[in-house]
């Protein structure tokens, strides 16, 4: 997030902030941090506050709301980490954790699926495990998904279906909005 200098930025379900900090780190001139879950958001602004200080709060916005929302928001990155888990993997995840890795569908995808068709910002980004094929995410209205970046990561164990030895690739991507308005 090293080039948000100067941008608007969604930190779509921005969990624990995390998208939120290294956005406003790297310069953003403002980070609306979303998520359905009122805890989380309270967990972002302690973390921004934390980390960065009490004035990077004066370039914040907690948004309360589903991505089926997202539309009217008019930023120029949306950044999110979805839960990308495979629903067959689902049944390895502890039952304490499970709802946060709901919603990737058959193939981990889903979730973008519904931010890519809701989304009103110029591009998104986001990270996707490389077993995962984001070829299929094909929306008319973006742009074919481009790497922009990959780490070799350890894997949760509930991942061994996909990534037996646990130590994998996590890719970034972005998508270009085709039809901005």
């Amino acid at each position: 997030m090293i080039d948000c200098r100067n941008l608007v930025v969604i930190d779509a379900g921005c969990g624990a902030g995390l998208v939120t900090v290294a956005a406003l780190a790297g310069g953003a001139r403002h980070v609306i941090a979303q998520d359905h879950d009122a805890a989380a958001l309270a967990d972002t602004a302690r973390n921004v506050s934390r980390i960065l200080g009490t004035a990077a709060g004066s370039r914040l916005s907690l948004w309360e709301a589903g991505w089926n929302l997202l539309g009217p928001m008019r930023a120029d990155l949306l950044a999110v980490n979805p839960p990308q888990r495979p629903s067959a993997l689902l049944p390895e995840v502890p039952q304490s954790q499970r709802h946060l890795h709901v919603g990737g569908g058959n193939d981990g995808l889903d979730s973008l699926r519904l931010i890519l068709e809701h989304a009103g910002t110029h591009r998104v980004r986001t990270t996707a495990a490389a077993v995962l094929d984001v070829s299929k995410l094909n929306n008319p209205r973006w742009s074919t998904p481009r790497l922009i970046a990959s780490a070799d990561l350890p894997f949760d164990p509930a991942w061994r279906a996909l990534v037996p030895d646990r130590q994998g690739r996590a890719d970034i991507w972005e998508t270009t909005n085709l039809s901005p308005g």
